[in-house]
């Protein structure tokens, strides 16, 4: 069992709520949002939902499935989508937030053979004779920023001090939701804090790197086309941090 951390929420818009007749013209969500008040208590679901979640988890981190879910729905991989065209709603407007499949849409994994010595692939073959499950995350921006690369822009980030392995895909989750928690809490909160600070990784040890925006020197943005599959390894070597422990 784990010491309960915090949960607070981001944010959320719910306006536009009134029901019919104000959503006509809107053909793709007429359907379903046709009722007074849907949004107000689809969010008041969402938050209940990732409080059992979370309880589920933190009474049990060891179980599979807890550890499944409660990566899958973390807040860090929350982000409000600005390609749905509604222009009426808000940038942070409920309807825009992809607050599930967390696990398809920001964790990487790859299943390697590696020496079993040193946890890395050697180029001599014959040598990796052990299977293991590599994974890296970071976190997706919540709403789009002003970064000095990319105005505007909406990205998922590497956080490479929490990459990893383990011999099974069930106890790499178990490990990597593990690291999340211990991280990040239950919430965006500290995600959010480190925007623009080097040395994220250093919980009370943090300086300002410059403008609001700076990318923090812990992460780099996430690109499956060159992290893992790349070279059975990520840039960031998640053999270094590929322990049993």
């Amino acid at each position: 069992m784990l010491k309960h951390k915090k949960i607070v929420f981001p944010e959320v818009d719910l306006s536009h709520d009134e029901g019919a007749p104000e959503w006509d013209g809107v053909s793709q969500v007429q359907t379903v949002l046709i009722q007074r008040g849907v949004c107000a208590r689809a969010w008041e679901f969402y938050k209940e939902d990732w409080v059992r979640v979370v309880e589920e988890y933190e009474a049990d981190p060891d179980d599979f499935h807890n550890a499944w879910h409660y990566l899958d729905g973390h807040p860090i991989y929350w982000k409000f989508d600005q390609s749905v065209n509604v222009a009426e709603w808000p940038p942070n407007h409920l309807h825009r937030l992809h607050h599930d499949r967390g696990i398809s849409r920001c964790v990487d994994i790859i299943v390697v053979r590696v020496n079993p010595k040193n946890k890395t692939i050697e180029d001599d073959e014959s040598k990796n004779t052990a299977t293991r499950v590599w994974y890296e995350t970071g976190q997706m921006d919540l709403l789009p920023r002003d970064y000095e690369f990319d105005p505007r822009g909406q990205h998922q980030w590497h956080d490479w001090k929490i990459d990893g392995g383990a011999p099974t895909m069930e106890k790499a989750i178990i490990k990597l939701a593990r690291r999340v928690w211990k991280k990040y809490g239950n919430d965006r909160r500290y995600a959010e804090k480190t925007l623009g600070v080097r040395d994220a990784g250093k919980s009370g040890n943090e300086t300002t790197s410059g403008a609001d925006g700076d990318v923090p020197a812990t992460w780099e943005l996430h690109d499956p086309a060159h992290s893992l599959r790349s070279a059975g390894d990520s840039g960031a070597d998640p053999a270094i941090l590929d322990q049993d422990g």
